[in-house]
């Protein structure tokens, strides 16, 4: 289960930003300055309790540099760049990050960071196991 940032401490929240330094440092990321931009500001706004007002506006003007004419109807960049990210992190945690104690997630239809940490994490994947192997 993600945690929210009201109930998060300082040590925490501490740790958050110490395995995004870690995830932004990973050759995933390392050649692709957009995601880590992405990856950062979303992070780093909800660590602020700023994670409900990401919106697709924002974000385009904020991390991908559009101006104030910016429609997200028209210009997917925001949808595109997320769901890339969304792969990213995916593709991160199923390999080198699978033993990490922070879990950063970026649930579809939102941009707001989720952070699972280590106990969360080892019982949602003994659930989803279980539940796989159930057989009717």
């Amino acid at each position: 289960m993600a945690r929210s940032t009201q109930s998060m401490n300082s040590e925490e929240i501490a740790i958050v930003q110490e395995y995004l330094a870690k995830l932004l440092e990973n050759e995933l990321f390392v050649q692709s300055e957009r995601q880590k931009r992405f990856l950062h500001y979303v992070v780093e706004k909800t660590l602020e309790g700023e994670g409900r007002r990401l919106k697709q506006y924002s974000i385009g003007i904020d991390v991908f540099d559009r101006d104030e004419s910016f429609d997200p109807a028209i210009d997917s960049i925001v949808r595109v760049e997320a769901g890339r990210l969304r792969a990213k992190l995916r593709e991160y945690y199923s390999d080198v990050g699978i033993e990490d104690t922070v879990r950063i997630e970026i649930r579809k239809g939102k941009y707001a960071a989720n952070f699972q940490f280590k106990e969360n994490i080892n019982s949602d994947i003994t659930v989803a196991r279980q539940s796989s192997t159930t057989s009717i």
